[in-house]
């Protein structure tokens, strides 16, 4: 008796519902009744009799409609082992077990939906829709795969704001895939474009040891997408990805290596400079290409630095080709001159959108160089690398535009041109935008918006109640340019500080010129010489100091200082010993320039012997130059005059 009580209890055991918390006393008639059924079933299917298999069949049905577990999870399995095997009857009654509440049959569900189970004999293709809707059972319960796939599959539908819920609270959870896929997700272009959220999930899968996103966050890292640039945390990240078959690994590393050696190859960067090329790297062999052009770590060899910019170029990197076309074009030794080969890399560099390519190009159209002479052409070229943001393009076609040569005159578009190039930070436009503002060039066809194409001048108009005049702009960008270095700038900033025009110090102004003529600049030097040799805005008087600086710039063709100097040496003056030779030298160079009061002193001295022979042919010559020029009256009839008096 005890024997068959415990294989009753062994056997209800076996097929009681997977209810793991229901106590025995609260078993239905029916679940007993439904065991029973089973039981009788699984002694039938024991026979191995093919009769008895088959009304063991239908008894487990029977009790599996009754909602017995364990009957409707061996009909799930025997459908599968039929000739051929019954997907639909299997999928019927693991669905029925999934309805029940069973996860693992909700996980087979997922599994056989998504098309994972083809090798068990169900279906390969997917079925979204109940791939979501079991899924979403699962995730309901707090299963991590169920909330995975529900992700998915929202993003499938291309629901993003369901998808996003569901894997990040499968990523919280700590789901690799939800994570990666959440990297994937919000570091791509659009709405849902979150750097901060990239790299957080980026961040996690690596920590998983995730390779792919252990890469990812070392470009993060290396370019500060969604956290504070870090190139030392960039390379690091990129070691651990050593060995994984991605191609611009090596290359990233060489270039966090120059960056951490503050902008400097060496000779371990170029070593893996040199990997990324012979992989076939185009930036690499690119890289290395310019390394031997330049000499950098390597001995310069423009023989190698071409070979490794033809290999890049093959691969269609513009860059390349457009070194490849200078080095071909310009033929400097040991390069052999290819024009037309230099032409072609050219071109190619162009149409592949590189605006120095396009910018260069244009410039040879418009000149005749090394192509047939073609305006439109070249005027094309140039405005595609000017739509580029190239501020070369920008200012020659601003140029161009303000001069009516070659386009028709245009001063408005001038300034457009020239403002789209110093808000870029190109020097020479800012200058050129101030000097347009100064003296009101196509400043009237400018909307009050279209002047602020700064963040800065953007707040100044507010700053003002959105009064910004054109004096003020031409301030800014003169400002600008001489903050940049530009001396032309240096010099004019000085200058209007000093007639009071722009604010700044007399210290400041004499600092600038200073700037200024350390750089060459003949106006300045001038002007700086000027104010020393008067003891003017604050400077203790320095005659020698000034006289030199004045030589300077005469020396250098300024009229102005040539002029000047002939006139302290012809008379002489404090601190200035007379010297009629060098004063009469001096003032025949400003007289070849076009000076009338110089043209006027060398005929006098050519008259009366000062410095130079008594000519009086040179003489008249002169008063006949002087009394033809109508820029200053009073020295053309004194010349005039003069002419009469000796003739």
């Amino acid at each position: 008796m005890k024997k068959i009580l415990l294989l009753s209890a062994f056997a209800c055991f076996t097929i009681m519902p997977a209810s793991f918390g229901q106590d025995a006393s609260t078993v239905s008639s029916d679940t007993v009744k439904a065991s029973k059924i089973a039981q009788k079933a699984q002694k039938l299917y024991a026979s191995g009799k093919e009769k008895k298999i088959a009304k063991a069949i239908e008894l487990y049905k029977q009790a599996g409609s009754m909602g017995l577990p364990s009957a409707c999870r061996f009909l799930s399995d025997y459908y599968m082992t039929t000739t051929p095997p019954d997907t639909t009857e299997s999928i019927r009654w693991t669905e029925i077990l999934g309805d029940m509440g069973d996860e693992a049959s909700m996980l087979k569900l997922v599994d056989i939906y998504s098309g994972r189970m083809a090798a068990s004999g169900y279906p390969s293709t997917s079925n979204i829709p109940k791939l979501l809707e079991w899924s979403k059972s699962l995730a309901n319960r707090g299963n991590m795969v169920g909330m995975e796939n529900s992700g998915a599959c929202y993003l499938l539908q291309g629901d993003t704001t369901q998808a996003l819920g569901w894997l990040e609270k499968a990523a919280e959870k700590g789901s690799l895939p939800s994570q990666v896929a959440l990297a994937h997700i919000y570091s791509q272009p659009g709405s849902n474009n979150v750097p901060e959220l990239a790299f957080k999930y980026a961040d996690k899968a690596s920590e998983q040891g995730d390779m792919e996103c252990t890469y990812m966050l070392g470009n993060m890292y290396m370019s500060g997408y969604g956290c504070p640039q870090d190139y030392s945390k960039a390379y690091s990240c990129f070691e651990k990805c050593v060995g994984q078959p991605i191609d611009a690994l090596d290359f990233n590393m060489a270039y966090c290596k120059v960056e951490m050696n503050g902008g400097k190859m060496d000779e371990s960067a170029f070593n893996l400079l040199q990997s990324a090329a012979d992989k076939g790297n185009p930036m690499a062999q690119r890289v290395v290409g310019d390394c031997y052009a330049n000499g950098d770590v390597v001995n310069a060899d423009l023989n190698k630095a071409l070979e490794w910019y033809e290999k890049a170029a093959a691969q269609n990197d513009p860059y390349a080709q457009y070194s490849a076309s200078v080095l071909l074009l310009t033929g400097n030794a040991p390069i052999v001159q290819d024009q037309a080969k230099g032409l072609e890399l050219l071109e190619k560099a162009a149409s592949n959108g590189l605006t120095a390519a396009q910018n260069d190009l244009g410039m040879f159209y418009l000149s005749g160089r090394y192509v047939e002479k073609d305006t439109a052409k070249g005027i094309s070229l140039l405005e595609q690398a000017s739509e580029g943001g190239n501020v070369y393009a920008q200012s020659t076609l601003a140029s161009l535009y303000f001069q009516g040569n070659m386009v028709g005159k245009d001063e408005t578009k001038a300034l457009r041109l020239m403002q789209a190039a110093a808000a870029q930070g190109f020097p020479e436009a800012q200058f050129n935008t101030g000097y347009f503002y100064m003296n009101k060039i196509g400043t009237s066809g400018l909307t009050a918006d279209e002047r602020l194409v700064t963040d800065e001048l953007v707040q100044q108009s507010k700053a003002s109640n959105g009064v910004i005049t054109e004096d003020q702009l031409a301030i800014y960008w003169i400002r600008k340019a001489s903050d940049s270095g530009h001396p032309m700038a240096q010099a004019n900033l000085a200058m209007m500080i000093l007639s009071g025009n722009a604010a700044g110090t007399e210290s400041e102004a004499v600092a600038l010129l200073q700037k200024s003529s350390d750089q060459g600049l003949a106006d300045a030097q001038y002007s700086l010489g000027s104010l020393y040799y008067s003891g003017k805005a604050g400077l203790t008087k320095d005659v020698q100091k000034g006289l030199g600086l004045i030589k300077k710039a005469a020396d250098q063709g300024l009229v102005q200082a040539q002029y000047e100097l002939g006139m302290l040496y012809l008379n002489g003056d404090a601190g200035v010993s007379q010297n009629k030779k060098t004063g009469f030298n001096y003032m025949k160079k400003a007289a070849d320039q076009g000076v009338p009061a110089a043209m006027y002193y060398v005929a006098l001295c050519y008259y009366q012997g000062i410095g130079v022979t008594a000519n009086l042919a040179e003489t008249k010559k002169w008063l006949k130059k002087a009394s033809s020029q109508n820029d200053d009256p009073q020295v053309k009839a004194t010349a005039a005059e003069a002419l009469k008096n000796i003739m």
